[in-house]
């Protein structure tokens, strides 16, 4: 009597567990809908199992055959049940995962990149390290420049991410890349900049009649910007030419300070006869440089 008593409360505990763990199951697999299809394919097995299963047990008369059909039972139960949970866990960390990469989806780009490529020219230790900077790798695009479109899709390219870090690397010019020639004269052209949420056009006038004499840039140069004909810097130099830098190793761009709050990138386009460069600025010492606009310059008579 006793021992009867023990299986039917063993039924019953074996009854109870799956109905629940079904419901709860076939609840989760109603919330989550189709993007949970193992969790529906627990939810089955776990319904296949009370429907076979118990029914099968309370066919049987003998209390030994009793008791072998429920151990039978608990055990596909639980092998089902820990097959489940370690969907669950795995899906929860895939979710957390997945929420996290969407709340800070730079982050996510960042961590996607070459472990060699810096994710700000801020680590770099030496300006050697320069190599392995992503916009200097696309200035050899240059070459490939055909039209407007392009010139403007290169710049995008090649603007630089982080343009303190990078005057923090940059050295006096020195002809490392021969463009000390195609330098020389005057430019004109203009810069198409964003300022106060407007797009402005600035006229810009650069000359340059530089020399190296031991290793040292000197000479005459100037950079005039106006906009609507009026005049708003005028930077004069004469003697050692340190507005003009340059890197040390890969970049061919030429970094000229065309007043005491703005810089350009410079690249020359030897097919066109002109240079063409990214604009940089900060209002104050205190504040980083910004990249506003460009600048496109042709040779002058």
């Amino acid at each position: 009597m006793k021992k009867t008593f023990s299986l039917s409360l063993l039924a019953i505990f074996i009854l109870g567990f799956a109905a629940g763990y079904f419901a709860r199951t076939q609840k989760f697999a109603s919330d989550t809908q189709s993007s949970a299809p193992q969790e529906v394919l627990a939810a089955n097995k776990l319904q296949a199992l009370t429907d076979k299963e118990i029914a099968e047990y309370y066919e049987l008369k003998n209390d030994l055959d009793k008791l072998n059909k429920a151990d039978e039972i608990l055990a596909k139960m639980m092998t089902i049940f820990l097959h489940d949970l370690g969907i669950r866990i795995s899906r929860k960390t895939l979710d957390e995962s997945s929420k996290a990469i969407n709340k800070n989806p730079e982050d996510s780009a960042i961590g996607q990149l070459d472990p060699n490529t810096p994710q700000s020219l801020s680590q770099m230790q030496s300006p050697e390290k320069l190599s392995s900077a992503n916009w200097t790798q696309a200035e050899r695009l240059r070459h490939e420049i055909k039209n407007e479109k392009e010139t403007a899709d290169f710049l995008d390219q090649v603007k630089i991410p982080e343009f303190n870090e990078a005057l923090k690397v940059a050295k006096s010019f020195s002809n490392r890349t021969g463009t000390l020639e195609s330098l020389q004269g005057q430019f004109l052209g203009s810069a198409i900049v964003k300022q106060d949420e407007k797009f402005r056009t600035w006229s810009v006038d650069l000359f340059l009649n530089g020399n190296l004499d031991k290793g040292k840039f000197e000479g005459k140069a100037h950079i005039k910007m106006a906009e609507n004909g009026k005049v708003f810097s005028n930077s004069g130099h004469g003697g050692k030419l340190d507005a003009f830098k340059e890197f040390s190793s890969e970049s061919d761009a030429v970094l000229i300070r065309a007043s005491p709050t703005v810089y350009f990138q410079m690249y020359f386009l030897k097919g066109a006869d002109s240079l063409i460069g990214n604009v940089y600025k900060r209002n104050s010492d205190d504040e980083p440089y910004v990249r506003i606009g460009t600048v496109q310059l042709k040779r002058g008579g």
